[in-house]
């Protein structure tokens, strides 16, 4: 055992040293991508994950129609990530060209790039905190059980599902419109694209999050195979729902450091961070105690909680146009509209249940029909009650249908 687990370590770090020009990939990557959001050009950016996933599976094709050995499908697989890494560099990198960008090396401090090495640090600190949080509580599940980690890593990549796809999305989206409001002392147009950012996420982490709650427990199932049995599943159903009651907090969060960071108060996110940081991990400490998974989920939650009402508290004193009271007719709005997709969702579970299908069958069904169907529920509600951010969402949907 213990020269199987040298060999693992071996071709661990072997592959390690090959895979290390994709870190160099991906964060120019990042760079290029912010440039084109800078100047409102988001199309290309978005779209390079499916090369890099792309370049994966073909790489896979490839390595298992020379009828490869598994050691051998490996570094074809690393192969895959190296040239979909170098794909994302290089499709933003064309587009930024194509509107005029040139690379022009250049040596020596300016003042630009001074600032940025005083900014770079604190926001990096406030913007990491959620994976920090995730990782102390996968570390301190160790110390459970053998299945503690797994499900809590699985647990925790569902909330994130909603969270990187739409809350990411519509920050990545506002933020150069909230730094250029606050470049230009625009303190109204500041607060509109905060608010209207807010709203969006809220009127879909909302529902997003009660989807979780209630239909946790068959999308685990549909996704369960292998050695994952059915006491994981139900545990792993349980943390989502934990997950799902804090999905609108990460989500909250995530706007609220992009509306620091817009404002160049990166020290604030930090301390922030910190005590978001205190809270899990003295919460994990004693939940994991009484609930064991399920209390560090649960600290996980809290600590988004607190981080969010902080975060809140912050922006509020440094933006004075900034007033929660404009976003509580729009929450209450959300709300009243999730409460209902909510209803209507677990009546349709029910009614799948009384039908006596179990298993995948059951999964299945519950995932195809009620999603859809809580989806229409959610937005008829909200489009007759007319909250403004449908304008935006609907007005974004049309560019991609034919006229």
């Amino acid at each position: 055992k213990s020269d199987w687990l040298d060999i693992r370590w071996l071709l661990g770090a072997e592959l390690s040293v090959y895979m290390m020009p994709y870190l160099v990939f991906i964060c120019l990557a990042a760079i290029v991508a912010a440039g084109l959001n800078v100047i409102g050009r988001f199309a290309a950016p978005a779209c390079t994950p499916m090369l890099l996933n792309l370049s994966i599976i073909g790489a896979l094709l490839i390595g298992m129609a020379l009828r490869e050995g598994p050691a051998d499908i490996v570094y074809w697989l690393c192969g895959g990530v190296l040239l979909g890494g170098l794909l994302q560099l290089f499709v933003p990198a064309v587009d930024l060209a194509r509107q005029g960008w040139r690379l022009r090396p250049m040596f020596g401090k300016t003042a630009d790039l001074d600032e940025l090495t005083r900014l770079f640090v604190p926001a990096l600190a406030g913007a990491a905190i959620l994976q920090v949080n995730i990782m102390v509580s996968r570390l301190l599940a160790h110390s459970l059980n053998e299945s503690a980690v797994s499900v809590l890593y699985l647990a925790s990549r569902l909330m994130e599902l909603p969270l990187g796809l739409f809350t990411v999305a519509v920050s990545t989206v506002f933020f150069p419109l909230m730094a250029q409001a606050f470049a230009a002392k625009d303190e109204a147009s500041f607060a509109q694209n905060f608010c209207s950012s807010m709203r969006l996420v809220i009127a879909i982490s909302i529902p997003a999050g009660v989807g979780l709650i209630i239909l946790g427990e068959p999308i685990v199932e549909l996704l369960r195979f292998g050695r994952f049995d059915s006491a994981d599943g139900q545990l792993t159903a349980a943390l989502v729902a934990i997950y799902g009651l804090g999905l609108p907090f990460y989500s909250a969060a995530t706007i609220a450091t992009r509306g620091l960071h817009a404002g160049k108060l990166m020290r604030v996110t930090v301390w922030i961070a910190g005590i978001s940081l205190l809270v899990n991990l003295v919460g994990s400490l004693i939940l994991m105690q009484f609930w064991a998974e399920r209390g560090l989920a649960l600290a996980n939650v809290l600590a988004a909680v607190m981080q969010s009402i902080l975060l809140w508290y912050a922006l509020s004193r440094h933006r004075q146009g900034l007033k929660l009271t404009d976003l509580l007719p729009a929450f209450a709005k959300i709300l009243l509209a999730a409460l209902l997709m909510g209803i209507a969702c677990w009546a349709g579970l029910r009614g799948i249940a009384a039908t006596g299908l179990e298993g995948k069958l059951h999964a299945l069904i519950s995932v195809g029909f009620l999603v859809p169907a809580g989806i229409l529920v959610y937005f008829s509600v909200l489009h007759r009650f007319g909250l403004e951010e449908l304008h935006y969402i609907s007005d974004r949907l049309k560019r991609f249908l034919p006229k």
